[in-house]
């Protein structure tokens, strides 16, 4: 059987998969690692367009320049001031762009997004 259909099994009986692991914990994989680097090595050539949220593009040395993330970042806030991004060690707590009372340290003023 594959892998999806083992899962499926697995949650059928009443169970859940052994993998529990948050966003804040999680690690890039070998295939981020291999991403970054082909970037690195191909420069201008390079640019990864990601649905991934989880920030592991970047934790593997993808420059944020060679970067789209498409549902955006759960780890980054944006100040609708300045406009400055800021990549925090901890997932938001909210979604969608909504103020999270943080402090734009370019700014200084709160509720950046």
């Amino acid at each position: 059987k594959q892998w999806y259909q083992r899962r499926v099994r697995v949650e059928e009986m009443g169970m859940s998969p052994d993998v529990n692991i948050d966003f804040q914990t999680a690690i890039p994989t070998l295939t981020h690692f291999a991403i970054a680097e082909i970037c690195r090595i191909r420069d201008k050539s390079c640019y990864v367009i990601s649905q991934n949220v989880d920030n592991l593009h970047m934790r593997s040395g993808l420059d944020k320049e060679k970067l789209s993330e498409v549902h955006g970042n759960i780890f980054t806030e944006k100040c609708p001031s300045c406009g400055r991004e800021f990549e925090r060690g901890k997932p938001s707590e909210s979604i969608g762009m909504k103020k999270t009372g943080n402090l734009c340290t370019a700014r200084k003023i709160r509720n950046i997004r």
